[in-house]
């Protein structure tokens, strides 16, 4: 989770109020608020699933980083970042695993969609919020 919370540069659930397409600026304290009636969550590590699959990791990248990063910077990220929330602890690499991929000593792994699949459990509809979130820059 702190992996995708770095990419994000925010914490991993959003709120959105529906209709407006704009994300609330202050959502870090919010989401351990109730939700309104006007207002859904969007769960980061189910988007950064759907992006991945989608191969789009740019539009995850926290927007402040203003093109100072690299798409395949931001794809180990969140590649090595959704293997570490694989639903069975088994399946999870080891932090001196996770330390060898972020340090590029030992290749990348590959997520199990499979084993990612719970995450749709969370959240709101991921395809309407990719949307949102690419027309409002990813939401500061």
């Amino acid at each position: 989770m702190v992996l995708l919370e770095l990419v994000r540069g925010r914490r991993n659930c959003l709120f959105q109020s529906s209709g407006t397409g704009n994300d609330d600026t202050d959502g870090n304290e919010k989401c351990f608020n109730s939700i309104s009636s006007e207002e859904r969550m969007v769960y980061f590590p189910q988007l950064a699933l759907q992006m991945h699959k989608k191969m789009r990791y740019m539009e995850l990248a926290d927007p402040r980083l203003e093109g100072r990063v690299r798409s395949e910077e931001v794809e180990k990220l969140v590649r090595v970042a959704l293997c570490c929330v694989h639903v069975g602890p088994t399946l999870r690499p080891s932090m001196a695993n996770v330390v060898a991929m972020l340090e590029g000593r030992l290749p990348i792994a590959e997520p199990r969609i499979e084993a990612l699949e719970f995450l749709r459990s969370y959240g709101g509809n991921v395809s309407e919020a990719s949307s949102k979130l690419t027309k409002v820059g990813c939401a500061e």
